[in-house]
């Protein structure tokens, strides 16, 4: 095997190109600059000829590439980094470093992860497109110790959400009103904290209805509304918002539908929810809550706004700082009013409020501006905040505007005319050193570019800087339902009180000292991490905290999670978050502390973890705990705290390693599970135990390559050989019996020289033969059974054709100068059938396909795509002929990439929420005359909880709760009727029994199972009554109940006979052809594309 059976050559020429002539003689020729860097490729020079051109900076680094379709890339730097990718149609991935650690990564619809880092530029939190931060710890050696799943940053706007204060004299809770009759009752029946909301009505007349306070919001910006609740025997028990012009009643604007109803009895709390859009002019809302008939027990009401960080930013070279051409003028500003003065304006290295450069604009009485576009897209109802600094010398109030402009491009040409929409912040029209301007705008439609500008007009003998120019998305409509946050108040938006500090958190100062504590508006020298608010602490004498006023009663099990973004500059002291242990009469007895932080430059995140049986040990007589945030020593400098969570629920992955801090040696997941990894002297994994008990044993050779692999559990044991190149000759099948590996089967492979896979050989001998060209191409498949599939390629190793030589089907493909298919034709014995495809002219995306004929018609399906390739369009030539142009197919995605929503052409609606980690938590469907709502719960390791599909009117028609054990495997499935599916499993995680268990305990169905080594299943035993199976070498089942011949298979390894049917295949191994067992009577037929895709089906199996 280790011969070499056949010499390929390839040659390679050089002189003002070089020429690389492969084995097949097709000539590739490399052009290159003085620099040795390839700036053009000619492919198949002498035939097809595909050009390929690339470009270089002074720095060796590639900025630009243009395919032999003349599509072009273009790549920016800065300081070696990229910084900007831009695609052949202007859309633009941007890339923000700090250091030579990535800060910011936006794609190309907008969707952006953010990073950040420690002092040793350890990644710290990495913060997911839909605002769920992920915290990281390491140790003094840089190893990771522990991540948390995604956690929510966002802000919960509903003050006392949990219903834990109340009015001791109108016995309502406190920022709740009473706007209808029924009964209105604090409940012990709560799902956090200590109570829950009770609503009570008779009927209709007596409807119980209980309204927010006002809370702020954005105009024409979409939100999510989720609740907690539990019911008895409601016919109503919903959820609205009202939206209002200003803080009184009579600014009604309107109401959106009722979000999600209950109905009937539900005894455990469930959560619901819905996605609102605020109208245009609304600048409050109210909630509202509805009982009509029955009871219901609401708590944990959520209203959330999706929600970006403030330091994300859209513009590239945002602070003028690159001009690798050394124009005077900086890369990417690259929309230029005719009226800039070469000599006079550009970029100026004298005054510059940060870096090293700024942009120098002179004035005259004509317009001038520098711009760039900002190819990010987005739906309606995004906010877009843009600011920038400008110093300004000889500025008059009389000339014109002086700002920075943002340009607003809309996706439908119907919208402004077909005309961008503008707006400005303006800077102060007098003589000033850096000035900072921000403005916040609700883009009120969906957009598919933006564009950001710096202008001065009309304003002669004037002279401005600008610098640091920002745009970032600051409220996004993200399909957000997260985690419900225990924290009121938690992003410190809120001071409805007048107090000049934030509601919901109180202020502890050690006794005898001082502190200076502010409740902070986000501003141009310091910026929040969310929102527009948040506080510091400062010069503190002693220990100073901001204790939050939610009081969370412990309880048995509950693991306590609570995270804050912490920003510090502080020569000595550091900031903390923690836990506060009380009795039942409110006496401080103890607390749990994260680790300190003393050294921040940027936002990170700090986070601290409680279990009740950790607080039980702390003081057995803790009952309750609360959360604070601060420092716990005096401290120089200030800190600054933002985006507090606090959540019920494990969150952590904890690594362990060796002593020597090498390798890893044990993963703990969140709910305490932990595999163990044995290392050997080298450094190879030895063994594996998983969380119940099952082994792996692996053995490795002298070039650390696995050789054996044991799994105790089932006594099955692999061998494996190799050749001299690494290729795997022989995997042997053994079985451990009283300590004695028994030899059982074994596959065998042959490789060329090239380490191609040549022949393979099951259990049984049977070999399947590869063959390949000259430039190592797949062009021959000889099965077993004597088929075989052939292949063909054109000069640039592309898949010409591919033919079934046994069934005289074959396939020719067609491609475009990229590498597209533009064309399929399959021929056999029924025809000819053609398959179109058209590929849009500035990228790489198919638009339509136009599939074979059919009945004597051709039919198409057209795509539209977004920025990141996602479809957003389908229409089917049937269906648009049929119901006209308009009846096509309409995906919705937030920005985060997620879809939102469907809309099909005869009125079909899907709507979807997703949390934090981007798991699917709710989804509507309907068909225009009947719709469903689906609930899905997860649990800490993200594995399925819970399952709930109801009517639209809140009616539950099914329910499922899942759960598992500590290898993952499913325990129980218990149904909404009380019903219950209990599964169990051996140590490899092999299904052993399972049992149906009616809702009055009585034993329905039992079934057990009993396995080989090699994890056939040698019987099934239900009810009493066995079925056994044996298997050949192969794995093929060869006789059942001790019946041989009922199943038979070819020697590809395909089933072509069971006791009823017998199975047919094409050269591909695919199923095509199926006929009564003891009688040629035609069942079906299948049709495959090129791809294996069945296409068609005739018959009724």
């Amino acid at each position: 095997n280790d011969m070499v059976q056949h010499t390929y050559t390839t040659t390679f020429s050089y002189g003002a190109d070089i020429k690389v002539t492969d084995p097949k003689g097709i000539v590739t020729l490399y052009t290159l600059n003085a620099q040795g860097n390839v700036i053009k490729m000619a492919e198949d020079a002498n035939g097809l000829n595909y050009e390929t051109f690339f470009g270089w900076d002074s720095e060796n680094q590639l900025t630009s590439t243009k395919d032999p379709r003349l599509l072009e890339t273009i790549l920016t730097y800065e300081a070696g980094h990229l910084t900007s990718l831009t695609n052949s149609k202007s859309q633009t991935a941007i890339f923000k470093w700090e250091k030579d650690t990535l800060k910011q990564a936006t794609d190309f619809g907008g969707a952006t992860e953010m990073n950040y880092y420690d002092e040793k530029d350890n990644e710290t939190v990495q913060l997911n497109p839909l605002s769920g931060a992920s915290v990281k710890e390491y140790d003094t050696h840089g190893n990771l110790i522990w991540a948390t799943t995604p956690i929510a940053i966002g802000n919960n706007l509903v003050m006392n959400s949990g219903f834990e204060e109340w009015n001791s004299t109108t016995n309502v809770p406190i920022q709740w009103l009473k706007t209808g009759q029924g009964t209105i009752e604090k409940s012990s029946a709560s799902k956090n904290g200590n109570f829950s909301l009770k609503m009570g009505s008779t009927g209709y007349n007596d409807r119980a209805m209980m309204a927010s306070s006002f809370i702020p919001i954005h105009e024409k910006m979409k939100y999510t509304v989720s609740w907690i609740i539990q019911t008895y025997n409601t016919t109503i028990a919903d959820v609205k918002v009202d939206w209002y012009r200003d803080k009184t009643t009579s600014s009604l604007i309107g109401s959106s539908t009722w979000l999600a109803n209950t109905k009937g009895l539900v005894q455990e709390w469930i959560k619901k929810g819905g996605r609102v859009v605020s109208p245009g002019g609304a600048a409050y809302a109210k909630i509202t809550l509805l009982v009509e008939s029955g009871t219901a027990w609401f708590d944990n009401i959520q209203m959330e706004e999706g929600t970006q960080v403030t330091d994300q930013n859209f513009v590239i070279n945002a602070g003028f700082e690159t001009d690798i051409y050394n124009s005077g003028w900086p890369d990417y500003w690259g929309i230029k009013a005719s009226t800039l003065d070469d000599i006079k304006d550009g970029i100026n290295i004298v005054n510059k409020k940060k870096g090293n450069h700024s942009l120098k604009l002179v004035g005259t009485s004509q317009n001038k501006y520098l711009g760039q576009d900002i190819n990010v897209s987005g739906a309606d109802s995004v906010q877009i905040t843009f600011s920038g600094w400008s110093m300004a010398q000889g500025v008059f109030s009389g000339g014109g505007a002086y700002q920075v402009l943002l340009r607003v491009d809309y996706k439908e040409q119907a919208i402004n005319n077909g005309q961008p929409d503008w707006f400005g912040a303006d800077f102060n029209k007098n003589e000033h050193q850096w000035e900072y301007t921000e403005r916040s705008v609700v883009i009120p439609n969906a957009f598919k570019s933006l564009g950001i500008y710096v202008k001065l007009e009309n304003q002669p003998n004037v002279t401005v800087w600008f610098d640091e120019i920002t745009v970032r998305a600051s409220s996004v409509s993200n399909s957000i339902m997260s985690e419900y946050n225990l924290a009121q108040n938690n992003s410190f938006e809120y001071d409805l009180e007048k107090a000049g500090t934030p509601d919901k958190w109180q202020l502890y100062i050690q006794p005898n000292t001082s502190a200076n504590v502010q409740w902070l508006t986000s501003n141009r020298d310091i910026t929040s991490f969310i929102g527009d608010h948040f506080v510091s602490f400062s010069n503190t004498g002693g220990w100073t905290v901001y204790g939050n006023t939610q009081n969370e009663p412990l309880k048995v099990g509950e693991t306590y999670v609570a995270t804050a973004m912490i920003r510090t500059a502080t020569t000595s002291g550091g900031g903390i978050i923690k836990f506060d242990l009380y009795d039942g009469s409110g006496n401080y007895l103890g607390e749990k502390v994260s680790k300190t932080i003393t050294k921040s430059e940027d936002w990170t995140r700090v986070l601290v973890v409680l279990t009740y049986d950790e607080a039980k040990r702390i003081n057995a007589a803790a009952i309750s705990i609360k959360l604070s945030i601060g420092t716990l020593a005096p401290t120089a400098g200030t800190l600054y705290f933002d985006a507090v969570n606090w959540l019920t629920k494990p969150v952590l992955t904890q690594l362990g390693y060796d002593s020597s801090k090498n390798y890893v040696t044990s993963i703990t997941n969140p709910l305490g599970y932990s595999v163990s990894l044995v290392r050997n002297s080298r450094g190879n994994l030895a063994s594996v135990i998983l969380p119940r008990g099952g082994k792996i044993i692996y053995g490795y050779d002298t070039l650390d390559r696995p050789t054996y692999i044991e799994n105790q559990a089932t006594n099955a044991i692999y061998q494996i050989t190799y050749d001299k190149n690494g290729n795997i000759l022989n995997l042997g099948f053994y079985e451990l019996i009283n300590g004695n590996m028994v030899w059982k089967s074994q596959m065998k492979q042959t490789f060329n020289e090239r380490n191609q896979i040549r022949t393979h050989e099951d259990q049984k001998g049977n070999q399947t033969v590869y063959d390949y060209d000259a430039n190592g191409n797949l062009e021959l498949v000889s099965f077993p059974n004597n088929t075989q599939l052939k292949l063909v390629y054109d000069s640039l190793d592309r898949l010409k054709t591919k033919q079934d030589l046994t069934f005289n089907n074959s396939w020719a493909f067609s491609y475009d100068k990229n590498n597209n298919l533009t064309q399929v034709i399959q021929t056999s014995t029924s025809g000819q059938e053609v398959t179109d495809y058209i590929l849009d002219v500035l990228i790489d995306e198919v638009k339509s396909i136009t599939y074979p004929m059919i009945n004597g018609i051709r039919r198409s399906v057209n795509y539209t795509y977004n920025a990141n390739g996602q479809i957003t369009t389908i229409s089917h030539s049937a269906i648009t002929q049929k119901l006209g142009v308009d009846a096509i197919y309409r995906y919705d995605y937030d920005q985060a990439g997620m879809m939102a929503s469907l809309n099909g052409p005869n009125k079909e609606q899907v709507g979807q929420f997703y949390d934090e980690a981007g798991r699917l938590k709710k989804s509507f469907i309907s068909d225009g005359t009947k719709a469903y709502n689906t609930y899905y719960e997860y649990n800490e390791l993200g594995d399925l909880k819970e399952y709930r599909f109801e009517t639209a009117d809140g009616i539950i028609l099914s329910r499922e709760k899942h759960a598992y054990d500590g290898d993952g495997n499913t325990t129980i499935i218990t149904y909404n009727d009380g019903s219950k599916h209990s599964f169990q499993y051996d140590l490899a995680s092999r299904l052993t029994s399972e049992q149906k268990i009616s809702s009055s305990g009585a034993v329905l169905t039992t079934i057990s199972y009993q396995y080989d080594p090699y994890g056939n299943r040698l019987s099934i035993t239900k009810n009493g009554t066995t079925t056994s199976y044996k298997y050949d070498s192969a794995n093929q089942i060869s006789s059942v109940n001790g019946a041989a011949g009922l199943y038979q298979y070819d020697q590809n390894g395909n089933q072509i006979r069971d006791d009823r049917h017998k199975y047919y295949y094409d050269s591909s191994n695919r199923l095509s052809y199926v006929e009564q067992a003891n009688a040629a009577v035609a069942i079906a037929s299948y049709y495959y594309d090129y791809e294996g895709k069945r296409t068609k089906k005739s018959g009724v199996w």
